[in-house]
């Protein structure tokens, strides 16, 4: 019986009349009276009995002496009362993504047992050899299904199963559980969720005019310097010093000396001494030994400036910022975003928009395939209409070739009219097979296209799948890491942070009003109990 009609059926009770109804939870696990009216009257044992037979409530019951001694103590009660409780179903646990190496280790650097975070040990690189299981999925348990209340079984929510990702240098085996590498090299993990395994290219000199622009899928080690001028594009990147370059990266970057005057962009994290004048898009982490001035950042991680200061510089970054000094007195402020991560937004908006200029071109094949079925539908009644018709006549002209040859060969050439007969039935029948082979011309051309569509229509529907699928991964792997900045990205100064800096976090920005020294900057709510809540940047000194 549906919960609307219980509830109908319960209206006819006596606890309805003494201001109760029956209902029930969403999944039917839970049946429970509550009052209806602010003057109630006193329930009985007989009401109870009723509106189990009324429901018909099989599984779960409380028993008659539990319900009797609770109405004994709470005959009017005030708040729901459960009477019957099923058994809810069990979800299945999600499948997980073992990797089968340090997916981070150019991590912001090594926690301590004591506490402290040693921002110089940074993990060691790790290497494979070709055959090496990198990855692997490990199925969760699945789910349960519960009891309702009547007797039936509730099945387990469903969960959206995770799918192993990989990319260069990486085979899938055919149950698709487990990543191997192709080939010796380095694993990655890309900020995408793919597991890579890149070869290594080593560059004795400088990237220029004797090697060209540089693009191979592996590791780049380079000598020298990347200069100016010149392209690189790879799978990670190690390097004295990038000079007026651009660079695209779908791992780690490695710089030992600086970053001057380039375009940057990083599927993973980088390291330089210092960065000038440069655009850099990174989806991992951002570590600078030195300083950072004039440039543009946007992080998925963190940026920290070890030993030094930003000065003139727009970053973003998603889990925090950290220098030692932010600003200067004689330079143009400094604009930093924490909390937010732009090109991730940008990456979702843009899925979403893949998504529903493709689930509109959907509609418009749906459309389009409804059309050609009743083309195909009216093509095949005017088929059998000509096919009809054609069997009609050449019934007629067999009749008519049948009486002229049963006359006497000396009397047929006075038949002329039975043979004027024959002769317009035939041209009458070269008429239907010219109408018949062209519908069924028409109808071959009506089915190819709508078979056409149905694979363009499936395509799609795979296709938005993934879409929706990057999404989901995009936002997983753009959530906060543990580590220092796990709970809120904060705004950190180890020595001074100047007036005129501006903070903007994801509710609340900030305007640095004086000089403060030894501070963190973080977001916080005004006034946690109230809905309307706001937010603010709060300055809280570092001891």
């Amino acid at each position: 019986m549906k919960n609307k009609e219980q509830l109908i059926a319960i209206r006819n009770s006596g606890a309805y009349q003494k201001g109760y109804e029956f209902r029930v939870n969403k999944n039917r696990t839970e049946g429970y009276i509550r009052p209806i009216s602010e003057k109630t009257q006193p329930l009985s044992l007989k009401d109870i009995a009723e509106i189990i037979h009324i429901t018909g409530i099989q599984y779960g019951l409380k028993k008659t002496e539990q319900l009797k001694e609770e109405l004994l103590e709470n005959p009017n009660p005030k708040e729901s009362w459960t009477i019957a409780r099923g058994d809810p179903p069990r979800p299945r646990n999600k499948a997980t993504i073992v990797y089968h190496f340090d997916t981070d280790p150019m991590k912001i650097g090594t926690l301590k047992k004591t506490g402290y975070m040693d921002y110089k040990d940074r993990g060691r690189i790790p290497q494979v050899k070709e055959g090496t299981l990198v990855a692997e999925k490990k199925l969760g348990e699945e789910g349960h299904p519960g009891t309702d209340i009547f007797g039936q079984p509730v099945p387990p929510p469903r969960i959206q199963d995770l799918r192993l990702r990989y990319g260069k240098g990486v085979k899938l085996s055919k149950d698709g559980m487990r990543a191997i590498a192709r080939t010796d090299g380095r694993p990655v993990l890309s900020s995408n969720g793919q597991v890579h395994v890149f070869e290594e290219l080593h560059i004795k000199g400088d990237i220029g005019i004797r090697t060209g622009h540089v693009d191979f899928d592996g590791r780049i080690e380079v000598e020298g310097i990347v200069s100016d001028g010149y392209r690189v594009k790879g799978g990670s990147l190690c390097t004295q010093e990038i000079h007026m370059a651009q660079v695209d990266i779908v791992g780690d970057v490695i710089v030992l000396g600086g970053i001057n005057g380039s375009r940057i962009k990083v599927g993973g994290n980088l390291r330089a001494r210092y960065i000038h004048q440069s655009t850099i898009q990174v989806k991992g982490d951002v570590i600078i030994n030195r300083d950072l001035s004039n440039s543009t950042i946007t992080s998925g991680g963190t940026v920290i400036v070890d030993n030094g200061k930003i000065l003139t510089s727009t970053i973003s970054a998603r889990h925090g910022i950290k220098a030692v000094d932010i600003g200067s007195k004689m330079s143009p402020t400094c604009a930093l975003t924490v909390g937010l991560n732009q090109e991730i937004q940008d990456i979702i908006e843009k899925t979403k928009a893949e998504i529903k200029a493709k689930e509109t071109r959907q509609k418009e094949l749906g459309k389009k395939i409804e059309d050609l079925r009743c083309e195909i539908k009216e093509s095949d009644q005017a088929l059998t209409s000509a096919l009809n018709v054609y069997a009609s006549v050449h019934q007629k002209r067999t009749k008519l070739v049948e009486r002229v040859e049963s006359f006497p060969s000396k009397f047929r050439s006075k038949l002329y009219k039975l043979d004027a007969q024959i002769a317009s039935l035939k041209k009458t029948l070269n008429r239907s097979i010219a109408t018949i082979a062209k519908l069924k011309d028409d109808q071959t051309v009506y089915i190819d296209q709508m078979e056409s569509r149905l694979d363009e229509m499936s395509a799609i529907g795979e296709s938005v799948s993934i879409l929706k699928d990057k999404i989901r991964e995009t936002e997983e792997f753009s959530q906060i890491k543990e580590g220092e900045f796990a709970r809120t990205p904060v705004v950190q100064a180890l020595g001074i942070i100047h007036s005129g800096t501006k903070i903007q976090g994801p509710h609340a920005s900030l305007e640095i009003s004086r000089d403060y020294q030894r501070v963190k900057i973080v977001e916080t709510r005004t006034d946690e109990k109230k809905n309307d809540a706001r937010w603010q940047m709060v300055v809280n000194r570092r001891r």
